[in-house]
């Protein structure tokens, strides 16, 4: 065996893993940081249980991308040279042996095409289960960074070896409460000095600075940062060169290229071997990169690099974003979090890892890394029962709407003005007037982030960090992408094109324009930063001006059709600290339950109805071609998506569609919040008349604690004839 000296608590982390699965529990979540050494963990565990156990042979299911099933086999190799080990074309060869441990590429039996389960002459991997299980064989998977292959096509794989146990690794597994969780805590590792004491960010920015540009700004501080980190190490005699990882926005070529050249003029290039890159189409300078005194000072990246990367010697982390809606990606920070020669050198400086960003969504990255979260969430999967069920759905026709951009205009006026009280052309009153509301009139561009230091997820708040504003100069060229972005977004939040509504923001805000309910004068320019900087506000004022209005259009017959199945699978969010959780089993999909969040209280009334007297029932998803649409008009005349809530089937096998609101309070009191309830109640009716499905509305009334029905003319008073008792209607 290769000489590894185990830490304690990796000792006792594969003693409790024997152990669990001895004791005979089904499910295992290992919960481990980057860089507590999760593979030598698990192999160990392989190599006690097998010398502990008999007719068992081992399964460890990796992800597609990095070869990290050979990475895997070799290093159980090199750390107990006399195990049997195989990769899938052995086990298609020779089939499963006991004792043995069968390295598998996920993709190589889930990805379409695939050869390993398709029927031939020769056994197919199905066959080599069968055979093992004829030989009294039995199966341990082990289910590495199980996060990446949370799949329904991945979970058939599994149910295929019928497996006496599932250990599921990862630093970010999906939380599952049935299962037994075996938790690595960050400051056990970091103690023993495997990882870095915690994360400084945005070191060295400062609130209210004026600068050029984002990207030069911050890769100049990680720069910088990177030379005294460096001159420290040498300082205390030891030779390494640390590594600045530079993560890409994707697809943007042209900030790829802003970045090179900049980079460039700091003497770090490809040329002269200090600027590496890893990019799908593009790798250079890799060669020996995790050296310690590899030459490259950086790496680019786009997102996340492949799995199973180990470069202790990253220290720094520079996200750039492209625009102002980039998703954090949080893998990568794992990858600046390892100690390079697992040992803490007693110096805050080398003792901690660095990032920089103006990336708005980086607290919920963060988070997502340190394994923060109020509840928890599991993936559930069809219950192959209810795989052949199919609807027609409606959706967005690929025509465009008959929009008067005029009467929208209008509208939008009319509520901004009625909304803040504002008067026509009062410049000076109205600037004064939104500023108060929160309308930022900076001409340069704002960014909000924060800087501090993050030691672990449960003292991570980002209340507690220092904020800071940065101020870029407008510089319209630049800019402009985000400009016309924004502009996009605000229109698109109420279904209005870009064209419109670019006219509409410089008729109402901007000066020499000839249109009689202008508010603001801003020159052109100013209507860059003044866009960019509200982006949020404006989208709410469209939104709120599509909704109030009164105008109403008569709906287009004319809608593209297409079939709905139910999706494989889905993640729900429940409450983990929930007295009482009952099983839904009359839920298409296996494992749903009742202390599911984020339901509304009809909804959860009406799911217990569900389960005690229908037959089955599928709660609905919102705002995804994968769920089931219909189309109905906002007041602009815009067709939208609803998507109705339920799914259902009576006891006499006819099928509903429902949609649930707001009912009405034991004093009277409407609970309906739905602005557009009568336009998508009118818009259900029309599709159940066209496809022959039952539908309707369902509210319940606490007046007398009843769940009501609604399939006739919609009318928000309850006492209507139109409102049925439920139960008296669908049986």
């Amino acid at each position: 065996m290769q000489n590894i000296k185990l830490k304690e608590f990796q000792v006792d982390t594969i003693e409790r893993l024997v152990a669990t699965v001895e004791k005979g529990d089904k499910e295992i979540i290992l919960k481990s940081p980057t860089g507590s050494g999760k593979t030598v963990m698990l192999c160990n565990f392989v190599n006690e249980y097998n010398k502990r156990n008999s007719g068992c042979c081992f399964v460890w299911l990796t992800p597609g991308k990095g070869n990290l099933e050979e990475q895997s086999k070799n290093k159980m190799n090199s750390y107990f040279p006399l195990a049997e080990t195989k990769l899938l074309n052995d086990i298609l060869s020779a089939g499963f042996t006991e004792n043995s441990i069968s390295f598998i590429n996920w993709e190589l039996v889930t990805k379409k095409g695939n050869n390993a389960l398709v029927d031939s002459e020769r056994d197919n991997l199905k066959d080599k289960i069968r055979k093992a299980k004829f030989d009294n064989l039995s199966f341990i998977l082990i289910v590495d960074e199980e996060h990446l292959n949370k799949t329904y096509k991945a979970n058939e794989i599994i149910q295929l070896f019928k497996p006496e146990c599932v250990v599921r690794a990862s630093a970010t597994p999906v939380k599952n409460s049935s299962a037994t969780m075996i938790e690595i805590k960050d400051e056990t590792v970091i103690a023993e000095g495997l990882i870095k004491k915690m994360l400084y960010i945005n070191e060295g920015v400062e609130d209210g600075k004026m600068i050029e540009d984002q990207t030069s700004y911050l890769l100049d501080l990680a720069i910088k940062k990177q030379l005294i980190i460096k001159k420290k190490f040498q300082e205390i005699g030891v030779s390494i060169n640390p590594l600045i990882v530079i993560q890409m926005p994707n697809n943007s070529d042209a900030k790829l290229q802003e970045v090179e050249e900049y980079l460039d003029t700091k003497n770090i290039s490809y040329e002269n071997k200090k600027l590496a890159i890893w990019l799908a189409d593009k790798k250079e300078n890799l060669e020996d990169i995790e050296d310690f005194n590899a030459e490259p000072v950086a790496i680019i990246i786009k997102q996340a690099v492949a799995t199973g990367w180990d470069c202790t010697r990253a220290h720094i982390l520079v996200k750039l974003r492209d625009n102002m809606d980039e998703t954090f990606e949080t893998q990568t920070i794992g990858r600046i979090r390892r100690m390079p020669e697992a040992k803490h050198y007693g110096c805050d400086l080398l003792d901690v890892c660095y990032l920089y960003t103006f990336d708005e969504k980086f607290t919920q990255g963060v988070k997502q890394h340190f394994g923060n979260g109020a509840s928890e969430v599991k993936k559930l999967f069809l219950k192959k029962e209810f795989s052949d069920f199919s609807l027609v759905k409606y959706y967005n026709p690929t025509i465009k709407n008959p929009v008067d951009p005029n009467k929208v205009r209008e509208l939008l006026a009319e509520s901004i003005i009625k909304h803040y009280n504002l008067k026509v052309k009062n410049y000076e009153k109205n600037e004064s007037i939104l500023e108060t509301y929160g309308y930022d009139f900076n001409k340069s561009i704002s960014v909000h982030t924060v800087s501090g230091k993050v030691v672990e997820a449960e003292n991570f708040d980002r209340d507690k960090l220092n904020s800071a504003d940065i101020y870029i100069p407008l510089n319209t060229h630049t800019h402009g992408r985000d400009f016309h972005k924004a502009v996009s977004q605000i229109g698109s939040s109420a279904g209005i094109i870009y064209e419109y509504t670019n006219t509409i923001l410089r008729n109402l805000f901007t000066e020499q324009t000839s249109y009689k309910s202008n508010l603001l004068n801003l020159s052109y320019r100013d209507l860059y930063a003044f866009v960019i900087n509200n982006k949020e506000l404006l989208m709410k004022e469209f939104n709120s001006a599509v909704a109030d209005a009164s105008l109403q259009m008569t709906l287009q017959a004319k809608v593209n059709k297409s079939t709905f199945i139910f999706p494989r699978e889905c993640i729900i969010g429940y409450n983990p600290s929930a007295k009482v959780v009952k099983a839904y089993d009359k839920n298409v999909y296996a494992g749903y339950i009742s202390s599911v969040v984020g339901r509304s209280r009809p909804e959860i009334i009406f799911e217990d109805y569900c389960q005690h007297k229908l037959k089955w029932f599928f709660k609905n998803g919102e705002s995804s071609q994968e769920y089931f649409s219909i189309i109905y008009q906002d007041n602009t005349g815009k067709q939208r998506h609803f998507y109705p809530d339920y799914i259902v089937m009576d006891n006499s096998n006819k099928v509903w569609i429902l949609e649930t609101k707001g009912g009405e309070s034991i004093g009277g009191v409407n609970q309906n919040v739905d602005k557009f309830a009568n336009q998508k109640f009118d818009a259900l009716i029309q599709y159940g008349n066209e496809n022959n499905v039952k539908v309707g509305f369902v509210r319940f009334d606490e007046g007398s604690n009843t769940l009501l029905l609604n399939t006739t003319i919609y009318n928000e008073q309850l006492k209507d004839e139109n409102w049925q008792i439920l139960e008296e209607i669908i049986k």
